[in-house]
């Protein structure tokens, strides 16, 4: 057993302890040690043999795996040093010594240093841990530990050893087997040597030496080991004779090792070893070849010779066929011979068979059973039955009468046969032919039937009549069945009439009951009258049927016309003409008018720059010196008055534009027979086009049309019609995908119409007999600039509200309302201190608000604008659930040079690349964007 001691240093001048520990309690001290002035405190690492006494190890360094230990460092003069000791496992800490004197056992101990230099010594001593060393199998070896530093081993499996401790052990073999090494308590290699030295752990340590035997496989190849041949040993003081195995149909040759034949195991043999059995076939081996012929019976069959053969094991057999006559041979494989000769080929001989056929002279007339394929020499038995409406003649063999009677049996022949069944068909068999008219609500019924007589299998004679209102059906005629049930039925459809419905006066009401109907269906046909009209009766040309809205007769058996007559009614149109010095002609004052008629009134002499407004007292009002009214159903009073607008509160009426999409289809086909042929991009005949840009280009795709429909100087309807889709943008290509046309429901190739309606604006400000207003609606859809520049002096949209817009809203007098506008598009008519895009002041009549003017002039709900069905079409991007959308300022953005300042469906104004409401091109705030609605603006003179 070992010690760890460590030596510690002695105390000096305890008479001035007291002192200096009230001079110097709680002085600092210096992590550097080259930079104290003071004494330096030297500690040794001692290690003691705890039974001997003897000094084993002693340093100033301490080791790496003790723990955590004071180390040598400097202290300033006159201090207490904290020494402490807190050792790891394997290690026992003794005690603090100086010149071989105890000067403290404690683990944490407080020392004074003077002014002098101390060595003092840390005192260790290791820990024992049990060590067990022992053989899997005493039988097979033996361990030895080896005592001390002697070479002397004793054996002794567990003894008490200090950490550190190097210790040597040895295995021995026992006989001859073999050593696989050294094994700890996890079952892992530590060592493949025999006699192994190692320092002792720092825990309880276990390790196993092990052995085992040398083996023998033997490879019998089919072959039985049953003479109990080992299958291991040790190097013997003898050979090991091997025995022969058996297999049936072979003989022993010996045992294949290393490519040479051996009976024993040499005792040089130290290892383990495979042996395979060698053997010779044997060629005297028995089998057997039977002969099975097929029963007539059933498909068994019956064993009728059998071949004694010998040949050679696990060879193929050498088996033939033989010859039997009405009998097929077999095809086989030959098969190995087995060793213990009982290998048997069978070979079954199929019994010959031929075919029997049976024919019928009438297919109809019975059934016959028994034709198939038959084995020779099998009894067969074939049967005919007769149908009614025939007479059995016999089974015949060609012409050659076989028997009469309806079941024959014979032995089959070795050879094909064709029997054939004779009947003969009765000439008096009965039928029917049942006559079926339809009936009015679907169905058939019975009308009459005829009974009639035929041969039987021939077809029927059946014929069709003739009902009024009725066409029968093709029909088949039938073969009559002996049994006399055949019927032949013939359907009759009802016939379908149509029933036309006319008005004398297309707006005088509604008819309905109008359709195809069945003859000898119940009709009832209706009328409704509208106001204004007096409805006369339903005529069937000029017959009068009845005085009734509704009249129900039968239907005949061909078409009918009937005609809802209506007289319109006559009202008093009284003229309030309140413009001096014009005339009003095309009605005379006071006269009454048939509702709906239309009365072409014309103002004369009206004052050059001026409009009529034609006001009814029902309050719809119309501009233009020619006015087409239609007569209402009711007296009524038209005032006329000269004036270029209409102001009702915070509200003007000036101007017209395409707005509303016309839906009255009489409408639309009038003013398609207007507009005239199509336009194409070689020749737009009386269209215009549009020349908006596709991929960068002006092109020809999109065009427009207006109409004077009442032929009074003004525009009523604008027409537009496309044959591809406007994109996003100028750049882009068309297609479904690049569009808001298509999701807002307009099509290629289709004409729309727009009506020509007053255009409402709201008043913002009134000053000195002027007022700023801007249109209520977005009014058409157009990009701010066609390219990446935000100027508004030099932008699309001024080119477009100044040559176009303008152009097309006002006449003449309202244009000469219009102030000519000094525009400011100053850095602080776009909201901000600073915008590097602003342009100069332009002068213009039609103009877009700037960024200051509409937070001046609007709140954000006030904002929120909606859609005409025009801009719709031109492809605005709306909310498709309220209709609001996007619509430009003139302000550039300060965000970027092809940027400009956007209202949003929100109300907010947006000059971002992005709108709030997301990512896609059709929002966005670029200039080239044409899905932003257009809000023009002007100063009137009130």
């Amino acid at each position: 057993m070992k010690k760890i001691i460590i030596f510690t240093c002695s105390l000096i001048m305890f008479m001035f302890t007291c002192i200096f520990m009230l001079t110097s309690c709680g002085s600092n001290t210096n992590t550097n040690d080259d930079d104290i002035e003071g004494v330096a405190l030297t500690v040794y690492y001692t290690f003691y043999n705890q039974e001997t006494g003897e000094l084993v190890e002693t340093s100033n360094k301490k080791p790496d795996d003790i723990g955590n230990v004071s180390e040598t460092r400097k202290y300033d003069y006159n201090t207490y040093v904290d020494l402490y000791a807190r050792v790891n496992d394997g290690y026992i800490f003794v005690g603090w010594y100086n010149e071989g004197q105890l000067l403290s056992n404690e683990i944490d101990y407080k020392y004074m240093l003077w002014d002098e230099d101390f060595t003092i010594e840390a005192r260790f001593q290791y820990v024992s841990y049990n060590l067990m060393v022992f053989s899997n199998d005493s039988n097979l070896g033996q361990v030895m530990i080896r005592k001390g530093n002697s070479q002397t081993f004793y054996d002794q499996e567990s003894s008490q050893k200090y950490y550190k401790e190097s210790i040597t052990i040895a295995a021995y073999s026992k006989g001859d087997t073999r050593f696989l090494g050294w094994y700890n308590e996890n079952n892992e290699l530590v060592s493949t040597n025999a006699v192994y030295t190692f320092d002792m752990v720092s825990r309880d340590y276990t390790l196993e030496a092990k052995w085992d035997y040398f083996t023998i496989t033997y490879d019998l190849d089919g072959g039985v080991n049953n003479v109990n041949n080992p299958t291991c040993y040790s190097v013997a003081s003898a050979n090991i004779s091997l025995k022969e195995p058996t297999k049936v149909g072979y003989t022993f040759k010996g045992w294949e090792y290393k490519n040479s034949v051996i009976n024993e195991i040499k005792t040089a043999n130290s290892c383990n070893m495979e042996l395979k059995a060698l053997w010779a076939a044997n060629n005297d081996t028995p089998y057997k070849v039977e002969h099975y012929l097929q029963n007539i019976d059933n498909n068994g069959y019956t064993l009728y010779e059998t071949d004694n053969l010998t040949g050679t094991t696990d060879t193929l057999t050498a088996a033939e066929v033989k010859t039997y006559e009405y009998f097929t041979p077999p095809t086989f494989n030959q098969v190995n011979i087995s060793g213990d000769g009982n290998t048997v080929i069978k070979l079954y001989y199929a019994r010959d068979s031929y075919s029997l056929t049976l024919e019928k002279n009438i297919n109809n007339a019975g059934n016959v059973l028994g034709d198939g394929t038959y084995k020779y020499g099998k009894k067969v038995t074939i049967t005919a039955s007769t149908n009614q409406g025939y007479t059995f003649d016999g089974w015949y063999e060609g012409n050659k009468l076989i028997t009469q009677d309806l079941q024959y049996t014979f032995t089959m022949q070795a050879k094909y046969l064709l029997y054939t069944a004779k009947w003969t068909a009765n000439t008096n068999t009965s039928y029917k032919v049942e006559h079926y008219k339809q009936n009015i609500d679907n169905g058939y019924t019975l009308n009459e039937t005829d009974n009639l007589t035929g041969t039987t299998g021939s077809f029927t004679s059946a014929k069709v009549k003739k009902y009024e209102g009725f066409t029968s059906s093709t029909f088949n005629q039938v073969n009559i069945s002996g049994d006399g049930s055949t019927v032949v039925r013939i359907y009759y459809t009802r016939n379908t009439y149509i029933l036309t419905l006319d008005k004398n006066i297309n707006k005088a009401g509604e008819i309905s009951g109008g359709e195809t109907y069945k003859y000898g269906k119940s009709v009832t046909i209706t009328a409704s009258t509208n106001p204004g009209y007096t409805f006369d009766g339903w005529y069937a040309g000029d017959k009068l049927l009845t005085n009734n809205l509704q009249y129900t007769f039968t239907m005949q058996a061909s078409n009918l016309n009937y005609t809802a007559k209506w007289t319109a009614n006559k009202y008093t149109i009284t003229i309030d003409n309140q413009v001096e010095g014009i005339n009003i002609s095309g009605i005379t004052s006071g006269n009454q008018y048939s509702c709906d008629s239309q009365i072409i009134i014309t103002a004369e002499n009206v004052p050059t720059g001026y409009t009529i407004k034609w006001t009814r007292s029902d309050k719809e009002v119309y501009a233009g010196n020619k006015y087409t009214l239609t007569v209402p159903a009711y007296d009524m009073t038209l005032t006329t008055t000269v004036r270029p607008y209409e102001k009702e509160g915070n509200k003007i009426y000036f101007g017209t534009y395409p707005q509303t999409k016309v839906n009255d289809s009489d409408l639309i086909y009038a003013l398609g027979s207007k507009a005239g042929r199509l336009p194409t991009s070689s020749n737009t005949y009386n269209w215009t086009a549009y020349n908006y840009y596709i991929s960068g280009n002006v092109t020809n795709y999109m065009y427009y049309i207006d109409i004077d429909y009442d032929d009074n100087g003004t525009y009523d309807y604008r027409g537009v019609y496309f044959t591809s889709y406007r994109p996003y943008s100028f750049i882009m290509d068309s297609s479904i995908n690049s569009t808001l046309q298509y999701g807002n429901g307009y099509s290629i190739n289709k004409i729309y119409w727009f009506s020509y309606d007053p255009i409402e604006w709201e008043i913002l400000e009134e000053s000195k007999g002027k007022a700023l207003v801007v249109a209520k609606l977005l009014l058409d859809s157009q990009d701010y600039y066609q390219g990446i520049s935000n100027s508004y002096e030099s932008s699309s949209i001024r080119t477009w509200l100044k040559n176009t817009f303008y152009k097309t809203a006002f006449n003449s007098l309202q244009k000469k309302l219009i102030d000519y506008t000094a525009v400011d598009n100053s850095v602080a008519s776009t909201g901000q201190t600073e915008n590097e895009y602003v342009c100069n002041t332009t002068y213009d009549y039609i103009f877009l608000l700037s960024y200051a003017e509409v937070e001046k002039y609007t709140t954000k709900t006030g904002r929120i604008a909606k859609g005409t069905d025009y801009a719709i079409s031109q492809g605005l991007c709306i909310e498709s659930s309220t209709g609001y959308g996007y619509w430009w300022t003139r302000s550039p953005s300060t965000y970027g040079k092809s940027l400009a300042y956007r209202i949003g469906i929100d109300g907010y104004i947006y000059g971002g690349n992005r709108s709030s409401v997301g990512s896609n091109m059709y929002i966005s705030n670029s200039v080239d964007n044409n899905t932003t609605g257009i809000r023009p603006a002007c100063w009137i003179i009130l």
